[in-house]
């Protein structure tokens, strides 16, 4: 964890302190405070000597006088890589003398999660997933685990899980990920349907071919089918009278087509994807014209 001014609870390390307070304790293992006289010496009541003696942490950093530029990445990618405490402590910081105090057993090591799994959360998309921070993980042999989460009203959460070798090296991707979503009561809503994309309308002599695609995205509810939409003429989609549906029984399929009975012209032509009595963002629309050849794609 890096804390400014947050209470700091359940974290093995911390790097990098301001204003605090201390949570419950957890598996505390070292304590790197980066301020100016963070400890003074180690039998003051200084934030160092605070956080190793009162609040249990094994080990601890902190300045004498003014601080020595603190390398938190250094610091933690010695110890991810198998480092001592002391191996950390020595490339995270240019001296070690009576003004940056070490304390802690400096043979101590880390026992990083190796195989199993991460779990990360981020409000909004798969851009604002915070990669350092994981909420919860499933050591290895584990494929299921309950974890508790505070989920504020009229938010949108995205979770994602990735995959840590027996090696400790963490996979890079977002293929596994799911949205939690709230209405402003706090109550939890499904997972959102896709938009089907890459419309078609071939014109024939009795009928019209509609084509389209629709992949599933990563953390969106699966669709039981699609509805097609017309305006019946009224020159506005009419989105409570389908024109037809296309069932999908096969989950691996992209593309779908459906003929229907071609209808007055010019019209107007959509698709949305359905789950049950639940329905999704329409595609595109298409205005069919009179001469029965599609005109450009216009966006209504």
């Amino acid at each position: 964890a890096e804390a400014t001014g947050e209470t700091i609870s359940n974290d093995a390390f911390v790097f990098g302190i301001a204003p605090h307070s201390y949570g419950a304790a957890g598996s505390r293992a070292a304590f790197v405070n980066d301020e100016d006289y963070s400890a003074d010496t180690l039998r003051s009541l200084s934030t160092l000597y605070n956080a190793i003696v009162t609040n249990g942490y094994a080990a601890g950093l902190g300045n004498s006088e003014t601080s020595d530029t603190l390398d938190a990445e250094s610091f933690f990618e010695m110890l991810r890589i198998g480092g001592t405490l002391a191996e950390a402590i020595a490339v995270a910081v240019s001296k070690i003398d009576y003004t940056t105090v070490a304390a802690g057993s400096p043979l101590m090591t880390v026992a990083f999660a190796l195989g199993g799994y991460n779990i990360y959360r981020g409000v909004g998309g798969i851009e604002d997933i915070d990669w350092d921070s994981p909420v919860a993980y499933l050591r290895d042999g584990e494929d299921n685990i309950t974890f508790v989460q505070d989920l504020l009203p009229g938010l949108h959460y995205i979770y994602a899980v990735r995959a840590v070798s027996s090696a400790g090296v963490q996979e890079r991707n977002t293929h596994v990920i799911t949205y939690v979503r709230t209405d402003e009561q706090g109550n939890l809503l499904s997972a959102p349907l896709g938009r089907p994309t890459d419309l078609v309308v071939n014109v024939q002599q009795s009928n019209l071919l509609v084509g389209f695609s629709y992949y599933t995205p990563p953390g969106f509810a699966q669709t039981d089918g699609f509805d097609i939409l017309s305006d019946n003429g009224t020159g506005q989609l009419d989105l409570d009278n389908p024109v037809a549906t296309v069932e999908r029984s096969l989950y691996e399929r992209f593309d779908f087509e459906v003929s229907i009975t071609r209808p007055e012209m010019p019209v107007l032509m959509a698709v949305r994807a359905r789950e049950g009595q639940r329905t999704g963002p329409i595609s595109e629309i298409l205005f069919i014209p009179l001469s029965g050849a599609p005109a450009p794609i216009q966006i209504l």
